[in-house]
């Protein structure tokens, strides 16, 4: 694959990325203020929330995998610096693991 057609790529993960990121910072604020009474809670165990929670999560993780593999493909001086995003689920999972001491 040609420098300019990864760069692309790259370009179009970053943005699902970030679009993903916000549809999960979205769900978390949004998980509280539900009933917890869902009927695919009384079926599985997890509601619908967690559900898509859970789901969301693991498609960042194959966008950030996509990422460093793109990334990886690209010539040393082509790289761009990646902007860090820290979503307010990731800083609740650090606030949460400091309470429990972890």
């Amino acid at each position: 694959m040609d420098p300019l057609e990864t760069q692309r790529l790259l370009s179009e993960a970053r943005s699902a990325q970030q679009r993903a990121r916000a549809v999960l910072d979205g769900l978390v604020e949004s998980k509280g203020r539900r009933p917890a009474t869902d009927a695919l809670r009384r079926a599985t165990g997890r509601s619908g929330a967690e559900h898509a929670i859970a789901h969301t999560r693991r498609i960042i993780e194959t966008l950030d995998r996509s990422i460093a593999e793109l990334e990886r493909r690209l010539p040393q001086g082509e790289r761009m610096a990646l902007p860090v995003t820290v979503t307010q689920d990731a800083a609740l999972q650090t606030d949460r693991g400091a309470l429990a001491g972890g």
